[in-house]
């Protein structure tokens, strides 16, 4: 079948999600091909200046209608598509006769400009039980829930880290995120341990002179391997939901920490017993105080991290791979 993958961004980092489920879906045995709603966008600064983004957008929005054209997709998989127009979108359905697709990856309430696009997808696929709920109480019927997922192998899964990985990475405590403030004020519990922050940013309103900034942050994220070998280098992978982007839902990190192989602390959400045995495959806390007693015990067990961390990786690769996800978003566009 003949695929079109729309991704959110430049499509050729190797770890960004509209790659990876290309991929997977190549694997499936499926024709595909790729393009990215944003590449024009991000290469021009112009964009910025409100009068020229309208400008841009069509551009994009210009190339994005070539590459359907061009491959005559059955499927046409959006990835987030926040800067796609109705008309866009209803221009690409038509002409190719495709089933669309969205796999949005946030809370599609935080993007005005994405909710008036959902009638046109035969199926728009969210990760948060709590914005499905919202969706379908709302009328968009076609909303569907599907879990994120993760690429043990791509992060090097069952490999120990060698001598050098561990002098770059080891440490009790690890972050590989955006240090936002709520990530930030968890942290500063741990403080008293040897924490390392991986990143591409921190929030404006810390700043690098924010007491423990300047010692935890790395001034990089990890990507690949190297993000796995970070990961199983520390003794604990640090874990914190965005408390506007997931609700009830389960990040993609939570999938990708496991998915490493490296044992993860991560605080609680409902959908998370959906997705593993909390307990026994990770370990959840549900304030400051559970979190640094958490942190305490396991440090002084390294056989039972290993042990949950062991787990953690045989659910990712039974029930969370970009392959189980792959076939599942074709069974929900009917194609399957």
């Amino acid at each position: 079948m003949r695929v079109l993958v729309i991704a959110a961004r430049g499509f050729e980092r190797g770890d960004a999600l509209g790659t990876r489920m290309a991929e997977a879906l190549e694997r499936a045995g499926h024709e595909v091909s790729i393009t990215s709603h944003r590449d024009v966008l991000r290469a021009n600064p112009l964009p910025r200046l409100a009068p020229l983004r309208r400008l841009y957008a069509r551009r994009a929005g210009r190339a994005v209608l070539a590459a359907a054209r061009r491959s005559r997709p059955e499927l046409v998989l959006v990835v987030k598509g926040e800067t796609l127009t109705s008309d866009l979108l209803s221009e690409i359905k038509a002409g190719a006769g495709a089933r669309l697709v969205n796999l949005f990856p946030d809370n599609p309430y935080y993007y005005p400009s994405v909710l008036p696009t959902v009638p046109i997808y035969d199926r728009f696929l969210v990760k948060d039980s709590f914005v499905l709920q919202q969706m379908h109480l709302m009328g968009a019927g076609r909303a569907a829930y599907l879990l994120p997922c993760a690429d043990p192998e791509g992060t090097g899964a069952g490999s120990e880290p060698d001598e050098r990985e561990r002098a770059r990475f080891g440490c009790q405590v690890v972050l590989i995120g955006s240090l936002y403030p709520h990530r930030y004020e968890l942290l500063a519990a741990l403080a008293h341990l040897d924490v390392k922050v991986w990143g591409s940013s921190i929030a404006p309103e810390l700043g690098p002179e924010a007491p423990h900034v300047r010692r935890w942050w790395q001034g990089r994220p990890l990507v690949g391997r190297e993000k796995g070998a970070g990961l199983r280098s520390a003794s604990v992978a640090f874990n914190s939901h965005h408390p506007l982007n997931d609700i009830y839902g389960v990040n993609k990190r939570s999938f990708e920490i496991c998915g490493a192989g490296a044992f993860q602390v991560v605080d609680a959400k409902v959908d998370l017993e959906r997705c593993f045995d909390v307990g026994r495959e990770l370990v959840a806390y549900r304030s400051i105080g559970e979190l640094r007693e958490v942190v305490a015990h396991y440090l002084e067990r390294p056989e039972e991290r290993r042990d949950i961390a062991a787990r953690g990786l045989a659910r990712v690769r039974k029930e969370h791979t970009y392959d189980h996800r792959a076939l599942e978003i074709m069974a929900m566009a009917g194609l399957g």
